[in-house]
């Protein structure tokens, strides 16, 4: 009689398994998930300083061939005193110096198209609307420079704030400004706060390298910004003015959140200034020599004000 072995059925998970083990992924899962998003935020910081160093470099192109570095505004804004006694409307502009380094950022094509006499961010008898300004211009303010935009700023490309005079150029942001310096709010001075404050870019003067007296190794010329699409803390890259904008200040602490802080009311809204990011614990900044440094929010304030001065003659020593 041939013996034939019974068939044994492979046996199912039952459904008390299936639930341990779909709990036992769902712990591995939670378990590395911190460890992927800190790579991929490690990542994007790495970006977010390649993008900052790089316009540090266009900043010392400018300086090499132009033999200074852009001022921090091109105009005079309303100030008729000063470098700006008798200066004619048209150097009345607001852009900032972003601007005049786009031929060292290869947007050579950007720039050469631009008009600077045609009121572009001008602030004598600004046109209402964006059916009043220069075509080339208008396209300049609302092109997204991926170099001026950190990976990890999750602000609006795109601006376009209610109640503003031409509340329809919808003008890109940026994530960097330059830093002014550490006269900021409550000091609304003219002449403080946007012809003579502390750092590298102030209204309409120029510096040459040779002035930083404190050093190019030791002073801070960019910094992060964010909210840069919010009223208080707003950062249209093409654009400067005290206090917010591209010209910002060490005044208030690293990451102090727009609208809070010492504040000025500016046109009807509250600003501090301030320099912050999206990253968690600090921020990005560039050095005079290039060097890009991520600045902890608990630097010291007598160090953190001392990177913002061109020639404080601070004693102070900081390693990132």
């Amino acid at each position: 009689m041939l013996y034939t072995p019974a068939r044994i059925s492979p046996r199912a998970f039952t459904l008390v398994e299936l639930l341990v083990v779909i709990a036992i992924i769902g712990i591995l899962v939670s378990l590395t998930m911190p460890a992927i998003q800190s790579a991929r935020e490690s990542g994007r910081r790495a970006s977010c300083m390649n993008n900052i160093r790089q316009l540090q470099t266009a900043m010392v192109s400018h300086e090499n061939a132009q033999k200074v570095y852009p001022a921090g505004r091109d105009g005079c804004d309303g100030i008729t005193v000063d470098a700006c006694k008798g200066v004619p409307d048209w150097k009345r502009n607001g852009i900032s110096g972003f601007v005049k380094l786009l031929p060292y950022m290869e947007e050579a094509t950007l720039y050469k198209n631009l008009d600077l006499k045609n009121k572009f961010w001008a602030s004598v008898s600004p046109p209402s609307n964006a059916a009043g300004w220069y075509p080339p211009n208008l396209a300049c303010i609302r092109t997204q420079l991926p170099l001026m935009r950190c990976p990890t700023d999750q602000s609006e490309r795109i601006w376009n704030p209610a109640g503003e005079y031409a509340n329809d150029l919808q003008a890109a942001t940026g994530s960097y400004a330059q830093v002014a310096g550490t006269n900021g709010p409550p000091n609304i001075d003219g002449l403080a706060n946007k012809l003579k404050n502390t750092g590298v870019f102030n209204y309409v003067y120029e510096q040459r390298s040779a002035k930083i007296h404190d050093g190019l190794s030791k002073t801070a010329f960019l910094g992060e910004v964010f909210g840069a699409d919010t009223r208080d803390s707003a950062n249209r890259w093409s654009v400067a003015m005290r206090h917010d904008d591209t010209l910002r200040s060490t005044l208030n602490a690293l990451n102090t959140p727009p609208g809070t802080g010492i504040t000025t009311n500016l046109y009807n809204y509250k600003t501090n200034g301030a320099f912050g990011s999206s990253h968690t614990g600090g921020a990005v900044f560039a050095f005079g020599d290039t060097r890009t440094v991520f600045i902890e929010d608990e630097v010291d304030a007598k160090i953190y004000r001392a990177i913002a001065t061109k020639a404080g003659g601070e004693e102070f020593t900081y390693s990132d």
